[in-house]
């Protein structure tokens, strides 16, 4: 018996294709649009040998698990809808040239973000799979669509259980955030670990969580390392926070010893606040 197995691909980053199957590229990597009204843009289809490529393309809701993994199909209420893309069901690449695919987007009818995923499915490629096998391998991208009609007020971001850990290598730091808002957020997040010093607190390390996405009702952990070597101190501060629009989400909080990782108490924060971002 033939098995399937499939190269998945999400937000068009290419990875090696196992089992010897065709590979396909796609620009722009993602489509975020502001509209008020429905509108068109284009993506980029090229392929990675110059043999004929069929590419069967669909579109289909997703929602986002904790750690940014996307659920395909998964939808709740109707921010993610099949509907808010009209695109041509499939192409035939020859001799490995580009083709420009023409993406109709449907503006939402309400203020906010309303998002879908363009899924393209290489045909697929029989390759000898373990022991020999046949193994038919499909290499499939996914490339997220989020259409926004912007509202007059910014989303609310949560920030809420930020903990803090020593390692042997340096501190681990997690946090939730959430978005409350109609609208996707794109920010970031800085984590900064302080020490006192003679005048004052010294920063020790610094690391940035980058391209953070945030869904509305979707809530995002986010994870940091940071390099810093061990000490015996008990008065570091890890500070975190997160840009939103003109104000900022910020928590302080102890790291706890990795032997009592399961005690700390005062590794957890109580909800980021709200400030002001300096001009």
């Amino acid at each position: 018996m033939r098995s399937r197995a499939r190269a998945s691909v999400l937000a068009l980053i290419l990875l090696p294709v196992p089992l010897a199957g065709k590979g396909l590229l796609v620009s722009p990597s993602h489509l975020f649009v502001d509209a008020d009204e429905d509108g068109e843009r284009t993506l980029v289809l090229k392929p990675t040998t110059a043999e004929p490529t069929r590419v069967v393309i669909g579109v289909r809701t997703f929602l986002l698990d904790p750690d940014g993994r996307p659920r395909l199909g998964a939808h709740e209420g109707n921010r993610t809808r099949a509907d808010l893309v009209t695109i041509e069901p499939g192409f035939v690449l020859l001799d490995g040239d580009p083709v420009t695919v023409r993406v109709r987007l449907h503006a939402p009818p309400e203020g906010g973000s309303t998002w879908a995923a363009i899924v393209l499915d290489v045909e697929p490629v029989e390759a000898a799979g373990e022991g020999g096998a046949p193994v038919a391998v499909v290499t499939r991208v996914v490339v997220p669509v989020v259409v926004t009609r912007r509202t007059s007020e910014p989303s609310p971001l949560a920030l809420e259980k930020v903990h803090a850990r020593e390692e042997t290598d340096g501190i681990e730091v997690t946090a939730l955030v959430r978005n409350d808002g109609p609208s996707v957020v794109r920010t970031y997040a800085e984590v900064i670990v302080e020490e006192p010093g003679a005048g004052g607190r010294l920063e020790v390390a610094q690391g940035r969580v980058p391209n953070l996405v945030l869904f509305p009702g979707l809530p995002r952990l986010i994870h940091a390392h940071l390099a810093v070597e061990k000490s015996v101190r008990t008065d570091r501060f890890v500070h975190i926070f997160v840009p939103s629009g003109k104000r900022f989400l910020e928590a302080e909080v102890r790291p706890e010893p990795s032997s009592t990782r399961d005690q700390g108490a005062s590794s957890s924060a109580e909800p980021g606040t709200n400030t002001e971002s300096p001009d």
